[in-house]
C-alpha cells in the first residue's frame, strides 16, 4: 500500500483511438509547449496497421486534454518528415528545447541488443545517434527517462535519470523473471556525449541517501520484483502528490495487467 495514495480509478468514458495500429508512446512534455511521443509500427495518428506503417515513428500532440490532435512529425502516414531509420523506443525526454530519445535495433527479441540514445535539435524532424550504446552484455536494455514536467523544468536537480530494466529472457518481449530495474543518472548537460557520464544508482548510504558509481559493476537495483518487471516502463514525477509514478505491465505479459508503483524519490 502506498502512504501517499489510497487508490486509483480509470474513467473509460475519456478512451478513444487516433493511431490504431501503432504501439509503445512514451511522452514528453517539450519547451513549446506541445508534447513529443514516439511509437512502433502502424501509421501513428490517421494511419492504420498498415497505412503509412514504419517501425519506429515520431508525433507531435497540440492542445488540451479534450481537445488534442496528434501530427506525424517523423514517418507514418503523411508525415512532416519521412523515417530515415527503423527500430522502437520507449523512452524520450525534453531538456532546454532538445530532444532525447532512447532507441533499440527493432521488434521482439531485437530490442534486447543494444540502446542507443538518439537526437534531435528541430522537435524531431530529424534525429542523430550517439556514437556510444549499453547492449546486452552489460545488463541494461530497453530504457526510460524519468519525465519532470514541461522542458524538465520541475526536476530537483541537473542530473537526468534513466531507469533499465535487466534482461533475463531475450527470446521475446516477456515479463522478465526474476525482475530488476536499474537507475543511472547523468548530468543534463552530459547526456549525448559519453557513456562515461553516466552514473549507476550503487544502493542507500546509512542515511538512506543514494550511492552513486560509475563503475556499471557496481550498480545495484531501484526496483525488484521476483514475478517479474514489464518490458514498457514508465516513471514521472507527479507534482500534485510529490510521488514519483512507476508503471509497466505486471506479472504477465500481454495481458493487460497494469502496475503502478510510487516513491518519494526517484531510486
Amino acid at each position: 500500500s502506498s502512504p501517499g495514495i489510497q487508490s486509483v480509478s480509470f474513467d473509460r468514458s475519456s478512451h478513444d483511438r487516433l493511431a490504431p495500429g501503432s504501439d509503445n508512446w512514451p511522452i514528453t512534455w517539450a519547451d513549446d509547449g506541445h508534447q513529443y511521443t514516439s511509437w512502433g509500427d502502424g501509421g501513428g495518428f490517421g494511419g492504420t496497421n498498415s497505412d503509412g506503417r514504419v517501425s519506429l515513428g515520431v508525433a507531435r500532440i497540440e492542445g488540451g486534454w479534450n481537445n488534442y490532435r496528434g501530427f506525424n512529425i517523423w514517418g507514418g502516414m503523411n508525415p512532416e518528415s519521412r523515417a530515415d531509420f527503423g527500430g522502437k523506443s520507449y523512452g524520450i525526454i525534453s531538456i532546454d528545447g532538445v530532444l532525447y530519445m532512447w532507441v533499440g535495433p527493432g521488434s521482439g527479441p531485437k530490442n534486447f541488443n543494444e540502446a542507443r540514445l538518439y537526437r534531435s535539435t528541430n522537435h524531431g524532424a530529424s534525429w542523430r545517434g550517439a556514437s556510444w550504446k549499453f547492449t546486452k552484455s552489460e545488463g541494461l536494455m530497453m530504457p526510460t527517462i524519468l519525465q519532470f514536467g514541461r522542458d524538465y523544468a520541475g526536476a530537483k536537480d541537473n542530473f537526468v535519470y534513466h531507469y533499465f530494466i535487466e534482461p533475463q529472457d531475450d527470446n521475446d518481449l516477456l515479463i522478465q523473471k526474476p525482475g530488476r530495474i536499474y537507475l543511472l543518472r547523468v548530468h543534463k548537460d552530459d547526456i549525448f556525449s559519453s557513456k562515461s557520464n553516466y552514473q549507476y544508482f550503487n544502493g542507500l548510504d546509512f542515511a538512506g541517501k543514494p550511492n552513486w558509481s560509475n563503475n556499471i559493476g557496481n550498480k545495484k537495483p531501484v526496483f525488484e520484483d521476483p514475478n517479474g518487471v514489464g518490458w514498457n516502463v514508465a516513471v514521472s514525477y507527479n507534482a500534485g502528490l510529490g510521488r514519483y509514478l512507476l508503471t509497466m505491465e505486471h506479472a504477465k505479459s500481454h495481458a493487460s495487467n497494469l502496475g503502478i508503483f510510487d516513491a518519494p524519490e526517484p531510486w
